[in-house]
């Protein structure tokens, strides 16, 4: 009907501003972007209002949202009791990273007459900012508060909508069974409106469900189909977000050559769109790319640029994220003092947030971190008390392997390499079909290391020589160093002294060019231990 107006009236400038809104809902983007264009070089005859209203739409259909902002400002300043006017400029303020801003005028919004302020548009805007915050849980409460009135009114969109927030909402609260129930309600009610783009995003927060339950190789599948679909309909930024989660899934299964290079496409076009965001989430992603692939260097410059950016708008979530990753470089430097900083700045967050599992695995990097500074006894208690609350989760079972390596690691610091064994025992039967490389990695060395306490060290040696050899294969060179170092150090304590310091002097030598001094200072202690016994 809009095509067939513009056919008739092809210089009416608000035929192709609604053609435009049209095309943006469809999330066909260039499309949108190509008929705002053509009303915002029409509107030069229309009214002051119509006017502004026109270079919003335009200046959203560019994702130019700092003068979408400006301009929806303007207009809700002018007419104070239009909704519409107010909800653009929530939305336009969401969309420019400034969930604050929008949630002070969800505010103004509310002191609207009763009719208006009821509107679950305003709820829905509200969660939409509070999800950007990382409140989750006050998410999860306006959602269904938005599914109410929506259902109420019968505006089956907003409801679907609500439902896509819930869902994301429950996912990083670990609530995984809601987070399914709440898609596949909002995925209905798209396929009936043949809202391809919004199903498309359902299908993203799907897929993310399946990467939390740690099944991520079919998390990476649906990724593609997105993928696929967003390239089709030319939404860039839903296709950025794509190949930025197909990284996630990639650097977790050990493709690290292809999460880097899918998680550097994805950043390049957010930055390009200047979504901070975005940009902020996927270089701490692209950071954990860069550690396992030996960069220290880069990945903690992205971390300090995600840092920075989610300081600006206010993203515990992901600062959480970054903080925790903080730690893993600072232990890697040798700066074990830092790394408690950031993983206790990384708790906090966790705690405030209420994700119980994000709360049990900082706890674990700080029981690793006791280990590692001498106080195993303390490391002990704390992975014991991570691990009884990740068994009441319904996490992916590699959370709760992970889990039994630290304590495990714990335990055979402490002299009780027996109960050692059992906890990498069950760890291993846990992750027996995990598909996370870097944990079976990790409880392959932790393994070999009990297995040589308990006087098998050539079963320990053979079993390190091949993690080594998986680890340079697929380029995962913390997990390399790590396995030549407690390869060297069972060498030493088996009398192999020679082959034990050459090792263990090569090792020193890689590690310290790479800067994962840490190990490069045991592997140094390991030798000046052999000398003094």
């Amino acid at each position: 009907m809009l095509q067939k107006a513009i056919v008739v009236e092809p210089n009416f400038p608000l035929a192709h501003s609604a053609l435009a809104s049209a095309w943006s809902g469809l999330g066909y983007d260039a499309n949108a972007k190509e008929e705002g264009k053509k009303a915002f070089n029409l509107s030069s005859n229309l009214g002051p209002e119509e006017r502004l209203w026109v270079e919003g739409q335009y200046r959203e259909t560019g994702k130019e949202w700092d003068k979408a902002v400006e301009v929806y400002r303007a207009l809700f300043h002018s007419f104070p009791d239009n909704i519409d006017y107010g909800l653009r400029l929530a939305n336009a303020q969401n969309s420019a990273d400034k969930p604050k801003d929008a949630l002070s005028t969800v505010e103004v919004l509310r002191k609207l007459p009763l009719e208006a302020r009821d509107d679950p548009r305003i709820t829905l805007t509200e969660t939409r900012s509070v999800i950007s915050l990382g409140e989750f849980q006050r998410a999860q409460i306006t959602a269904a508060k938005a599914v109410e009135k929506g259902e109420a009114q019968g505006a089956r969109l907003v409801v679907a909508r609500a439902h896509l927030w819930d869902c994301w909402a429950s996912i990083n609260l670990d609530q995984l069974d809601r987070a399914t129930a709440s898609c596949d309600a909002a995925k209905r009610i798209y396929a009936s409106a043949n809202d391809t783009k919004d199903t498309l995003r359902v299908l993203t927060s799907m897929a993310t469900v399946l990467l939390s339950r740690g099944d991520y190789a079919a998390s990476q599948k649906i990724y593609e189909e997105v993928l696929v679909g967003a390239r089709k309909i030319g939404n860039q930024n839903l296709a950025a977000v794509s190949l930025g989660n197909i990284a996630i899934a990639l650097d977790i299964q050990g493709d690290l050559v292809g999460a880097k290079k899918n998680v550097q496409e994805a950043l390049t076009i957010f930055r390009k769109a200047e979504t901070k965001s975005s940009v902020a989430y996927f270089s701490m992603s692209f950071a954990d790319v860069l550690y396992n692939l030996g960069d220290l260097r880069g990945a903690k410059a992205k971390l300090e640029e995600s840092v920075e950016m989610n300081r600006e708008i206010g993203d515990k979530r992901t600062m959480g994220f970054a903080m925790s990753e903080l730690g893993s470089i600072f232990s890697a430097l040798g700066n074990l003092a830092e790394a408690r900083r950031k993983n206790e700045e990384a708790l906090a967050i966790w705690t405030e947030l209420g994700n119980k599992v994000f709360v049990e695995n900082t706890q674990l990097d700080l029981a690793d971190l006791l280990t590692e500074e001498g106080n195993p006894g303390e490391a002990e208690s704390l992975a014991r008390a991570a691990l009884r609350g990740l068994a009441t989760e319904k996490g992916p079972a590699d959370n709760q392997a992970g889990a039994r390596n630290v304590l495990a690691r714990a335990l055979l610091a402490r002299g009780k390499a027996e109960d050692a064994q059992r906890e990498i025992t069950s760890a291993a039967e846990t992750a027996a079909a995990s598909q996370n490389r870097a944990l079976r990695l990790q409880l392959a060395i932790t393994s070999a290391r009990v297995a040589a306490t308990l006087g098998e060290p050539s079963h320990a040696k053979r079993s390190l020589d091949t993690t080594i050899a998986e680890a340079r294969k697929y380029g995962f060179v913390p997990h390399e160093l790590d396995a030549r170092l407690a390869l060297g150090e069972i060498e030493m304590r088996s009398r192999q002294t020679a082959a034990g310091r050459a090792r263990l002097e090569a090792l020193e030598k890689d590690a310290t060019g790479k800067g994962f001094l840490h190990i490069a200072q045991k592997a140094s202690a390991a030798m000046k231990g052999a000398q003094n016994r």
